[in-house]
């Protein structure tokens, strides 16, 4: 995929508009404005992984979607996109990565829009499901 094309930017946007780091991130920001999904570019989270916290920057943070992360898999930054998935599922963080052949094909926003609605109800059902392990007072339990 040619990462080189330019898509003007909205007028509505102006000034507003992230100050994207590549052009497929800047379209994949305009989609999310397109289909009126509000996203953070860049947004700095906690991440706990192998006994070390560290601060990663997502490429976008839904929080309409209950803060889903959506990575796009730049080719050219030696990132291993399967792993950093494995690492946001261990920190409860319902993460997608959109890489250059998801970009490419015709409709190519309509199906990653739907890749997001489908990830946050797996996420949502997952979560829903899990067991909540508390603290119990030995004290306080039936014999």
């Amino acid at each position: 995929m040619n990462s080189k094309t330019y898509e003007p930017p909205d007028p509505k946007l102006g000034k507003l508009e992230p100050p994207y780091q590549t052009d497929v991130e800047a379209r994949i920001g305009r989609m999310m404005d397109r289909y009126d999904t509000p996203f953070f570019y860049r947004q700095p989270r906690l991440i706990y992984d192998q006994g070390y916290h560290d601060i990663w920057h997502p490429t976008f943070t839904l929080p309409t979607y209950d803060s889903l992360v959506v990575e796009y898999a730049d080719p050219n930054s030696g990132v291993d996109y399967a792993e950093r998935q494995r690492v946001y599922r261990f920190n409860g963080i319902a993460a997608l990565v959109a890489r250059d052949q998801d970009l490419s094909t015709t409709r190519w926003d309509e199906t990653l829009m739907r890749r997001v609605h489908a990830e946050y109800q797996r996420a949502q059902a997952e979560y829903r499901h899990q067991q909540i392990h508390g603290y119990r007072r030995p004290d306080l339990e039936h014999p």
